[in-house]
């Protein structure tokens, strides 16, 4: 089962090598710089909240959900106020080396004989609508489901939702 996986197409992914390959992948990936300047200290989680409320990620996040996914990536500071658990070059380097193998996969995907469930947000923008339906194309097996109203971060969103797919996908392999 995948939830909400980082799979791009062949095209882009061979787009995105020659990108790094000519030396364009630290100042061309739109989500790097973003990445690379993110503020990493806070005086307050009530600080951190307000900010990524505006942010069109967090849209379908309750607020409760928010507020766990916030206490999850930060930790006190030892001089007062919080911090970011993982740095902002952690996340950078994630991005740029998150797809560079991934044409792996495409050519291991019609061969996949085990029953498999991908889990997509239908306004995900790491596993697109052509991305599924190419997938679909390449193993008619795989079994993909797209839920309303959901991001990249669906788990966090629909947390009940994803609970129930993953026990009825669980309770038909082991019949």
């Amino acid at each position: 089962m995948l939830i909400e996986p980082v799979l791009f197409p062949p095209y882009f992914i061979l787009l995105w090598n020659l990108a790094r390959m000519a030396g364009l992948g630290w100042k061309k990936h739109p989500k790097i710089s973003a990445s690379l300047t993110r503020r990493r200290d806070f005086d307050d989680l009530e600080t951190v909240f307000r900010g990524y409320r505006r942010k069109s990620v967090f849209r379908y996040l309750s607020d409760e959900n928010l507020r766990a996914y916030i206490e999850g990536i930060t930790r006190p500071r030892a001089g007062g106020g919080y911090e970011l658990v993982y740095s902002p070059e952690w996340e950078a380097l994630i991005y740029y080396t998150g797809i560079w193998r991934d044409l792996d996969i495409w050519r291991g995907l019609k061969h996949l004989r085990v029953p498999t469930l991908i889990l997509r947000g239908s306004q995900s923008d790491t596993f697109w609508e052509r991305t599924a339906a190419q997938v679909r194309r390449a193993n008619p097996k795989v079994q993909i489901e797209t839920l309303e109203n959901t991001t990249h971060i669906l788990p966090l969103e629909v947390p009940e939702k994803v609970s129930q797919f993953i026990v009825e996908f669980a309770g038909q392999i082991q019949s």
